[in-house]
């Protein structure tokens, strides 16, 4: 799911409840392409990349696709929750 709007990172956690609301303006549906892994960290903590490719999205009425070709993502700090 690609996600639009404001605040997206807010509040992902119950600890943290004193930011403001996430605000989701359209929601586009993946429906194709490639997610690869690289890296994940030793113990399930830490670091991670990935790279996305040929990732298609499709509006939220079904009338139209956006290809978003590839891109890398990286999570620097994958399995750890908020404090």
């Amino acid at each position: 799911m690609l996600r639009l709007g404001t605040d997206l990172f807010a509040n992902w956690c119950t600890g943290r409840l004193d930011q403001p609301p996430r605000v989701f303006a359209a929601e586009w549906k993946v429906v194709a392409g490639t997610l690869e892994v690289l890296t994940l960290p030793e113990g399930g903590r830490g670091p991670a990349t990935a790279v996305a490719s040929n990732i298609v999205v499709e509006s939220p009425d079904g009338s139209s696709r956006v290809t978003l070709g590839q891109f890398d993502l990286t999570n620097p700090r994958w399995g750890i929750l908020a404090r």
